[in-house]
């Protein structure tokens, strides 16, 4: 049975993960795994996000459950839990990189 769409979808957040991998890095949410490939990612097969997410889930000692959320980190599709998405709503600094390149080139100009 499918879940309700996830109440964040569509909304780019900063994961907050044990993995240091991913812990930091924009996350787009689309929508629970269920929602997304039609099952548990327990029962997702060959399915390439629900593999990642299993050596994931037992290297960092995830909660194994189905609160298993779907989205995009860097345009690739990613599978994280629940526990990994903070409750606090924090827009990712997008500008960041354009500032660190206008500061260093004010301190480099010669």
């Amino acid at each position: 049975m499918l879940k309700p769409r996830h109440p964040r979808s569509r909304e780019t957040v900063i994961l907050e993960s044990v993995d240091p991998e991913l812990n930091g890095k924009e996350f787009l949410i689309e929508d629970y795994c269920e929602n997304l490939i039609g099952r548990s990612w327990q029962d997702a097969g060959t399915n390439p996000a629900a593999l990642k997410y299993a050596l994931r889930n037992v290297r960092h000692n995830l909660p194994v459950d189905d609160n298993v959320v779907g989205g995009q980190i860097n345009g690739r599709s990613n599978l994280v839990h629940e526990s990994e998405i903070p409750l606090e709503r924090k827009k990712p600094n997008r500008q960041g990189w354009v500032f660190a390149i206008i500061s260093w080139l004010k301190r480099n100009k010669g």
